[in-house]
């Protein structure tokens, strides 16, 4: 895998844990739009899209299993002559390292007060939630933030993660946003490579964003996102 890397000049700008892996595409087709006044849409043979209405659904807990780390994308950034120079290295971890959500203090939840404007989809194979994908608009900035992307763990491999962020794509295009962003972190090696294949790129990201050791923890909040 190669590394990241760029050059930021003086002045130049440079977001969580995801419950996907890498998906296969084999199992349903492009998505179909949603209508949202009756809360459903197929993408294919079955499963079906639904929007999850926030009376129902706010609080709604995403079970994330344990991630046994063993790389991350190592993050380097100092200053030169020329302005800042920026690495983003894949390495191995010199011990493998258990994460959990409970190190977090929080389970994910379906519409955060912190998104107030968001919106959530859930794919169903019949009557079991198979994934969820929420999304939020960024009003100032006429962006689209995928703010929740989970797949269960006995649906995964079977392309819904793809299937759901096409649908987030697709929304973002119909309301005419000019991007579209979501957040990882550079020890989520998996799904790292999950969104790069699925065409987004790194964007930046946040040195400190969950503690003032997020360098040399291994933990750093990438920005990632795609042009629309």
């Amino acid at each position: 895998m190669a590394p990241m890397t760029g050059r930021i000049a003086h002045g130049t700008d440079g977001a969580g844990r995801s419950g996907i892996c890498p998906a296969d595409r084999r199992a349903f087709p492009a998505v179909r739009p949603v209508d949202k006044r009756r809360g459903m849409g197929y993408t294919g043979r079955g499963m079906q899209i639904r929007f999850l209405e926030k009376d129902r659904w706010a609080g709604h807990v995403l079970p994330m299993p344990d991630d046994v780390l063993t790389e991350h994308y190592r993050v380097e950034s100092r200053r030169t002559e020329e302005g800042f120079f920026v690495r983003l290295c894949p390495e191995k971890l010199p011990a493998p390292r258990v994460r959990t959500p409970e190190a977090y203090g929080f389970p994910d939840r379906l519409y955060a007060p912190h998104f107030p404007s968001a919106r959530a989809y859930g794919a169903f194979c019949e009557d079991a939630l198979a994934g969820v994908v929420e999304i939020c608009p960024e009003e100032w900035s006429n962006r689209m933030r995928v703010t929740e992307l989970w797949v269960a763990r006995e649906f995964r491999r079977r392309g819904i993660g793809s299937a759901l962020l096409q649908f987030a794509k697709e929304e973002a295009r119909r309301e005419m946003r000019r991007a579209l962003l979501l957040e990882t972190q550079s020890c989520n090696v998996g799904a790292i490579a999950f969104y790069l294949k699925e065409g987004f790129s790194l964007f930046g990201f946040d040195a400190c964003c969950y503690s003032n050791e997020d360098i040399p923890r291994g933990e750093v909040r990438l920005e990632l996102g795609m042009y629309l």
